[in-house]
C-alpha cells in the first residue's frame, strides 16, 4: 500500500511542478497530451505485466503458485455478525 500511495502523491507533485513549465514552453494543450500519453503507456504496461490472481499469472512458477494458494484463506466472504462486533 505504501508504494501505491507514494506513487499517487509523487505523481501529483510532479504534475504540479511540471505543468507550468510545459504551458509556458509548449502551450496549454501539451499538459493534456503529455499526461494522457503517460497514462496510456502506464495502462498498457500494467495490462501486460499485472495479473488478477496467482492462478492466472504466467510469470510465476508452479511451486510459487502452489505456495501462495496454500497460504491464502479458502473461505472468502464469511459473514461477521454485527452484534458480535459491538458487544
Amino acid at each position: 500500500m505504501a508504494l501505491v500511495y507514494s506513487g499517487m502523491y509523487s505523481g501529483s507533485i510532479m504534475g504540479l511542478a511540471l505543468s507550468p513549465h510545459m504551458v509556458s514552453r509548449l502551450q496549454w494543450p501539451s499538459v493534456f497530451y503529455v499526461f494522457g500519453f503517460i497514462g496510456i503507456f502506464w495502462f498498457l504496461a500494467w495490462e501486460k505485466n499485472a495479473s488478477s490472481s496467482p492462478a492466472v499469472d504466467s510469470k510465476i512458477s508452479k511451486e510459487e503458485r502452489d505456495y501462495i494458494t496454500s497460504q491464502t484463506i479458502k473461505q472468502v466472504g464469511e459473514a461477521i455478525q454485527l452484534q458480535s462486533c459491538l458487544l
